[in-house]
């Protein structure tokens, strides 16, 4: 069993109470956690923007304590994944 912690920041911090913890049988890639969480989001969230809520999830990055993680990079022992929505600045 594989345990991935995801920690949520900026506006989707909002949306969660707490860390989500995803426990799975056999690794698996961004792609899967990110589809994870809108069903999570579905099942749990009562808030009437979902759309604006999965248009963030789609432009986040994702990354563990150093760097940004594409889609396509697999998640095969426990970890912490952080969402990171968009953001811009000086």
């Amino acid at each position: 069993m594989i345990k991935i912690t995801i920690k949520f920041f900026g506006v989707l911090d909002e949306y969660f109470e707490s860390d989500l913890i995803l426990n799975i049988n056999k690794q698996c890639e961004i792609l899967y956690i990110k589809k994870y969480i809108k069903k999570y989001i579905e099942k749990n969230i009562n808030n009437t923007n979902l759309k604006y809520i999965y248009k963030i999830i789609d432009k986040a990055l994702f990354s563990d304590n150093k760097k940004i993680l594409s889609n396509d990079f697999i998640i095969s022992s426990d970890c912490v994944i952080y969402l990171l929505p968009p953001f811009s600045g000086g």
